[in-house]
C-alpha cells in the first residue's frame, strides 16, 4: 500500500548570524494511506468550510487564535496524521556550514524525508511549490538522489492541494507555539498520537563553566552536612537491625572515604564487594550491590552519588553536578531511543499504536513527552 505524504513548511529556511524574531522553521507533513480517499475529500471539506473558495493558510488566520483552535478541533475530528520536524536555528554550529540558506534548506529536508520514509519504498510526496523553477528542479534532484526511492516526488500549488493547505495550517500553528506566540495549549487540541513534532537539533545539557563551578562552591559544606546527617539518622536508625548490617558495612566504608581528603574520595563497587566479603563470606555481584544495597540507601534519604570512578557520600556541589551528568549521559539517550521507537510505530501505524499513552505508563510517558519536546509545546 502506497503512502501519501503532502508537505509544507513555515518559517524562514535562513540561519542567521544574528538573533531574529523567527527562530523556528517547522517542515510538516500530512500523511494518509493511499486507500484513504475519504481523508483527501475530508481535508477539501475543512478547507472549504474555513476558508471558503479562497485558500486556507496559516498566515491568513494570522493571531486569531479562536479561529485557529476551531480550525485545529475540524482537523482533530477527521484523525488526519501529522508529523513536524521543528527546528531551532540559533541552535545549529555557525561554523558547519549547514547556515547557508541552500545547504540548510536541503540538509533539514533529507533529515525530515528519512524520517517519513523509514524504510518504506512506496512513498508518494507532493511538496509546495516554491522558489525557482531551477531550485525546484534542483532540490527534486537532491531528495530523488539522497532520500532515495520514493515511489514519486512532484510539486504542486497549494491552492490546488486541500492537503497541503492543512500541513500548512498545522506547520504554521506548531511554529507559533514554539516562538511562543500562541499558548502551549493550542496543539492539545490535537491528540498526541496524531501530531508527532520532533526537535532538531537536540542539544544535550553542556558541562559546568569556571563561573559556574566557583559559584557552587559556597554549597559545598550545605552538601557535606546534608550528606552526613542522613547518614547518621540512618545509623541511628537501624544500628540495632540485623537486615540492615550489610548497608551499614557499606556506609562504614563510605563514610571513611569521606574523611580521607577535603573532597572525599571515591570507592570503586568492586572493592566495596571485596570488603563484604572479607567481612561476612558472601559473594555479591557489583549488580547485585547496587540494586540490593545502594538502591534501597538511596530509597531511604542517604545522598550517594556516582560517577566512572565509583560511589561516594558527595562533599561538593561538584560531586551533585557529576551524579546528574552521569545519570542525564545514560537515562536522557535511552529515554530518546524509546522516543524514536514510539514515532516510529505511530508513524507505520497512522497513529493507532501508541506504546507509550499516558494510562498505560504515565511516568515514563510523561518523560518522553518532555525529552521530545513536545511538553514544551503541548502543556498548558
Amino acid at each position: 500500500m502506497a503512502r501519501l505524504v503532502f508537505v509544507d513548511e513555515s518559517g524562514d529556511p535562513y540561519v542567521s548570524p544574528t538573533p531574529l524574531n523567527d527562530d523556528f522553521y517547522v517542515i510538516t507533513a500530512m500523511i494518509a494511506d493511499s486507500d484513504r480517499p475519504d481523508l483527501l475529500q475530508a481535508a477539501s471539506q475543512v478547507v472549504q468550510e474555513h476558508a471558503g473558495s479562497g485558500e486556507l493558510k496559516s498566515s491568513k488566520v494570522g493571531s486569531n487564535l479562536e479561529r485557529r483552535i476551531r480550525i485545529l478541533r475540524h482537523i482533530a475530528e477527521h484523525r488526519f496524521f501529522f508529523y513536524s520536524l521543528v527546528v531551532q536555528k540559533r541552535s545549529i554550529f555557525q561554523g558547519s556550514g549547514i547556515q547557508y540558506r541552500g545547504i540548510f534548506y536541503k540538509f533539514l529536508h533529507r533529515l525530515f524525508y528519512s524520517r517519513i520514509r523509514r524504510g518504506r519504498t512506496q512513498v508518494r510526496v507532493v511538496t509546495d511549490k516554491h522558489g525557482s523553477n531551477e531550485f525546484m528542479e534542483g532540490f527534486n534532484r537532491y531528495i530523488q538522489d539522497r532520500a532515495g526511492l520514493f515511489e514519486s516526488h512532484r510539486f504542486a500549488c497549494s491552492a490546488d492541494e486541500p492537503a497541503l493547505q492543512l500541513a500548512d495550517v498545522i506547520a504554521g500553528s506548531v511554529r507559533r507555539v514554539a516562538e511562543g506566540k500562541d499558548p502551549k495549549k493550542l496543539l492539545a487540541v490535537l491528540p498526541g498520537n496524531l501530531l508527532i513534532c520532533e526537535h532538531w537539533p537536540w542539544l544535550p545539557g553542556g558541562k559546568q563553566t569556571i563561573d559556574d563551578q566557583h559559584r557552587n562552591r559556597k554549597f559545598d559544606a550545605l552538601v557535606k552536612d546534608v550528606s552526613l546527617r542522613a547518614v547518621s539518622e540512618f545509623v541511628e536508625k537501624n544500628q540495632d537491625s540485623r537486615d540492615e548490617l550489610i548497608q551499614l558495612q557499606v556506609l562504614t566504608a563510605l563514610l571513611l572515604m569521606q574523611t580521607m581528603t577535603e573532597t572525599g574520595s571515591y570507592l570503586h563497587r568492586c572493592h566495596l564487594c571485596q570488603q563484604i566479603q572479607d567481612v561476612r563470606s558472601e559473594q555479591m555481584s557489583e549488580q547485585i550491590l547496587t540494586s540490593n544495597v545502594l538502591a534501597p540507601l538511596r530509597d531511604a534519604g542517604i545522598p550517594i552519588t556516582s560517577t566512572d570512578q565509583g560511589v561516594k557520600l558527595p562533599s561538593t556541589a561538584a560531586d551533585i553536578h557529576d551524579h546528574f551528568e552521569r545519570a542525564g549521559s545514560q537515562i536522557v539517550p535511552y529515554v530518546k531511543r524509546l522516543a524514536s521507537l514510539r514515532n516510529t510505530m505511530l508513524m507505520e501505524s497512522m497513529g493507532e499504536l501508541d506504546v507509550a499513552t499516558d494510562d498505560r505508563h504515565p511516568e515514563l510517558w510523561r518523560l518522553i513527552m518532555a525529552l521530545s519536546g513536545d511538553s514544551q509545546l503541548t502543556s498548558p
